[in-house]
């Protein structure tokens, strides 16, 4: 007369005890009830005295098994993505988890994701790409070129009439050309990509979900090769920066993907488990400063063709890690060690406590001292070019490396003028020949937000000075030509 058995069907027979849930009604937990209903004497037709307490699930089971992939999601095929559970459809600016496909488990790494990028990213790079030639300057480089040696060095001005520097592979078995901004200048100019492109979105999501208190872009790097033989020891597999784990972070976005398709290696955080995942436009992925990735094999030589994406970086740089993030040799620019230019980029995308601040409010960096290290700079200026690592990083102000701050901010406001023209968020159309009015100056120090939460005020002002009010969210002037501070 001992219950022994119970139906596995939707509704339980005999029926469960009152407070059961999903949990608890499991075959497991149920065979342990009916064990203790025997152990207390309970036969049929009596109820049975024991409680949900003597049988309820471990918590850490409930939370191993939570951390499983959704089965309510829509994933990509097998044949489309062979190695993780990556969801079909996302929302623009959603981070997703990376699931193993073959056990539903998640990638042991708590810094990497997928994300849904906004379609005019893509558009905004494809479109500069086009411009200033770039997707044709890497086919020269690869096919036409003498081929670039282990780390080496050139730099190029192409179509837009920028500088970008040109460094060979760090591995084997490849052809991978890191092309990154060589000045200031270039690099403004690939920012405003980012900016016409709605990245914000992006460094919203990033920040938010690792719980960081500002962001600035470190460096923007375009990525190509031709080929990628399979290196049984994985050496290619690499973290970024792990001293900067938490505070560094780089979001990869397939620009060109050629027939056959690209992928990408990531891994857990020991690196003894990596896997590709395919590269798809309008998706990225997320990387921390510790997570071990690598590009994965591919060869499109048969056809003459490259695949490039880009590899944006950021930080949340702060005192106790500002030498670690700086101290990153990937790129020529922005030169190894620069504390003064990483430290005046500082939370200039991205604040935690100023919402108000992003690309398309942007005012720039802070103000940058710049001067030549030698004193035969501008005699030998050709060697700008010629002598990349070398005299060009010696004579900084000659060969334009940074910007001196009236430069740079002229030439930031016409960028960010032109760039508002374009964006249909921004309204009216603005006319840099009047930026700086109507604008708050880039290098003005103003009010804190808890002192001033809706206008822009400068903290110093000469007695009689007029100042014009900016709204703080926007950096827009007040719609109004007679009010002033």
């Amino acid at each position: 007369g001992h219950r022994e058995m119970f139906s596995s069907e939707m509704w339980y027979n005999p029926d469960l005890p009152v407070g059961s849930n999903l949990w608890s009604s499991t075959t497991t937990k149920m065979e342990a009830f009916i064990t203790k209903c025997n152990e207390l004497g309970q036969t049929a037709g009596n109820e049975c005295n024991a409680t949900l307490s003597d049988f309820q699930v471990d918590q850490a089971t409930v939370d191993d098994e939570s951390r499983l992939a959704p089965s309510l999601v829509d994933y990509f095929p097998t044949d489309v993505e062979p190695n993780y559970l990556v969801p079909k459809d996302s929302k623009v600016g959603e981070l997703y988890n990376l699931f193993y496909r073959n056990v539903g488990e998640p990638l042991k790494n708590d810094e990497a994701f997928g994300i849904a990028l906004p379609p005019e990213l893509l558009q905004e790079f494809q479109t500069y790409i086009d411009k200033n030639g770039m997707l044709d300057h890497a086919r020269h480089l690869i096919y036409e070129e003498e081929p670039f040696g282990n780390n080496e060095h050139r730099l190029y001005k192409l179509n837009d009439g920028m500088t970008w520097g040109c460094m060979g592979p760090r591995w084997g078995g490849m052809d991978m050309v890191w092309i990154d901004p060589a000045d200031e200048q270039c690099f403004e100019s690939i920012l405003s990509v980012l900016r016409r492109g709605n990245f914000d979105v992006v460094l919203e999501a990033i920040g938010k979900e690792f719980d960081l208190d500002g962001l600035m872009v470190t460096g923007i790097g375009p990525i190509f090769l031709s080929y990628f033989e399979h290196d049984s020891e994985y050496k290619q597999v690499h973290a970024d920066l792990r001293e900067a784990k938490g505070s560094f972070y780089n979001v990869v976005v397939p620009l060109y993907i050629p027939e056959g398709g690209a992928s990408l290696y990531v891994g857990d955080d020991d690196g003894d488990r990596v896997l590709p995942i395919q590269m798809r436009y309008d998706h990225g992925i997320v990387l921390g400063g510790g997570t071990f990735h690598g590009t994965a094999e591919c060869d499109y030589r048969e056809q003459r063709d490259v695949r490039l994406s880009v590899a944006i970086y950021l930080a949340d740089v702060t005192e106790e890690n500002i030498e670690d993030i700086a101290g990153d040799n990937t790129s020529l620019w922005p030169t190894e060690g620069d504390i003064d230019w990483f430290w005046s980029q500082r939370g200039r995308v991205w604040r935690y406590d100023d919402r108000s601040v992003s690309l398309k409010t942007d005012r720039g960096r802070g103000p940058l001292y710049v001067e030549d290290e030698r004193a035969d700079c501008w005699d030998k200026k050709d060697l700008c070019m010629s002598d990349p690592t070398g005299f060009r990083l010696e004579c900084a102000e000659t060969c334009e490396v940074y910007l001196q701050d009236k430069k740079y901010y002229e030439t930031l406001g016409k960028m960010i003028a032109n760039d508002r023209n374009v964006m249909e968020d921004f309204g009216d159309q603005v006319n840099h020949d009047v930026y700086e009015w109507d604008h708050p100056p880039f290098t003005l120090d103003y009010l804190a937000k808890d002192k001033e939460p809706n206008f822009l005020l400068p903290n110093i002002s000469n007695v009689g000075e007029l100042y014009p009010l900016h709204y703080r969210d926007t950096g827009r002037r007040l719609k109004n030509d007679e009010a002033f501070g």
